[in-house]
């Protein structure tokens, strides 16, 4: 079994999170978080807004140790910074530097209905909400599963 070591900027440093989150398979690989001497350095968007977690990446920002972005925003990578990056953005490539992932699958694990469930009264459904939500997009080009999720709620 491969024992990695990392470090994240991410507010859940829970290693079981990681494992999902990079599709690493438990019999194969150990996940370690490491403050201290990682080998691979997992950066999100909170280094751009949490001073602490941009002052740990700076630290720990070594030739020789591997640094992917993985936000859980749209924001591109920036690959003169980073090694790997993992975008929204589905038409940005760079050889194997780029794992392009539609938004909803950053979300697949949450727990949430099936989006098959029948309506068989909107007008009931509708008089039962108490809360809103607006629902507004421009990209006529996005995935067809956004137009669903649209249409079945």
């Amino acid at each position: 079994m491969k024992e990695i070591r990392f470090w994240t900027s991410h507010t859940n440093k829970n290693t079981s999170f990681w494992m999902r989150r990079l599709h690493l398979d438990a019999a194969d690989y150990s996940l370690v978080h490491d403050c201290k001497q990682p080998d691979y350095l997992i950066a999100t968007e909170h280094i751009y807004f949490e001073h602490l977690a941009r002052l740990d990446f700076r630290k720990l920002y070594k030739s020789g140790r591997i640094a992917l972005f993985y936000p859980f925003e749209c924001i591109y990578p920036d690959l003169n910074v980073f090694d790997y990056g993992v975008s929204f953005d589905t038409t940005l490539l760079c050889n194997d530097r780029i794992v392009a992932r539609p938004p909803f699958t950053m979300f697949a694990d949450f727990p949430h209905e099936p989006f098959n469930i029948p309506a068989s009264s909107p007008e009931k459904e509708l008089a039962a909400k108490t809360g809103f939500c607006n629902f507004i997009y421009s990209n006529s080009q996005a995935h067809p599963r956004r137009d669903e999720l649209f249409h079945v709620i």
